[in-house]
């Protein structure tokens, strides 16, 4: 399907966008049931990785960000950077821009955004709009047939499994180290705790929906006669990195070195 909805598409575009590209794909109007599936991460890991994401030069440049039938104005999300891209931009300055996206990125992205106004932030307060957005995402992640946690490898392939009736070839991946993970090891306190002051509805989302997947696993592993068989066959695979996942870690090792060696020469 491709970007069809846009690019990385929230849950706003794409419950207003799927159901016409799906019509035009299949050249008949149909009365759809869909089911919405979503992984969440740590929210300081994965705001880290989009930092460092961004200072290697990625864009979401294409993005549309549609809501409430039209594009957001310059004025409702103003640019945090000029140029092509925000190469090399620092940890301060990626924190200060209050129209950065990667700031609670998973709550705006599971939440209505129609129930704010979009991206229009003189609809409401901030603090309104904050406890909307934050009660939608809530209720949209309930809602999905499925979700998983990075962090939760086994038990989010295990409630996978048994939600559609299908089986992995492969176990999951946990890794326990990744860049942002490697990164945060040697950050100083003072700015992980800035990460998360200024992430903290994606703090109390990931808080949720760790709760809610222990409910969903106990409730299915109840439900579950074989469950001791099924959740060891999970972890009994015996992981052996092919090529490319060695690389993978290979790459993650050479970065948490150089990250080590970054870091200390901003500390003096």
């Amino acid at each position: 399907m491709g970007w069809k909805c846009g690019l990385h598409a929230d849950w706003t575009e794409l419950t207003n966008c799927v159901d016409n590209v799906m019509d035009d794909a299949e050249n008949n109007v149909a009365k759809r049931r869909y089911f919405y599936i979503t992984i969440l991460r740590d929210p300081i890991e994965r705001f880290v990785s989009e930092w460092r994401h961004v200072q290697r030069g990625a864009t979401w440049r294409t993005a549309r960000h549609w809501c409430g039938g039209r594009f957001p104005s310059p004025q409702e999300l103003a640019p945090c950077y000029a140029g092509e891209d925000w190469k090399k931009v620092s940890l301060d300055d990626f924190l200060a821009c209050k129209s950065n996206l990667a700031l609670n990125r998973q709550t705006r992205m599971l939440a209505d955004l129609s129930m704010v106004g979009c991206y229009n932030s003189s609809y409401m307060s901030e603090e309104d709009r904050n406890v909307v957005m934050l009660a939608s995402a809530k209720e949209n992640l309930r809602r999905t047939a499925f979700f998983g946690v990075v962090e939760k490898q086994s038990d989010s392939q295990y409630l996978f499994e048994r939600t559609f009736n299908m089986t992995f070839k492969r176990s999951f991946l946990q890794l326990n180290a990744t860049r942002s993970s490697n990164l945060l090891e040697v950050m100083d306190r003072t700015s992980v705790d800035k990460i998360r002051r200024k992430n903290h509805l994606d703090v109390q989302l990931y808080e949720y929906a760790l709760q809610l997947l222990a409910e969903r696993f106990n409730k299915a592993k109840a439900m579950d006669p074989k469950f001791d068989v099924h959740y060891q066959q999970l972890n009994s695979f015996i992981w052996i990195p092919d090529e490319v996942e060695e690389r993978m870690i290979q790459r993650i090792m050479r970065q948490k070195e150089e990250d080590r060696a970054a870091w200390s020469f901003n500390d003096e």
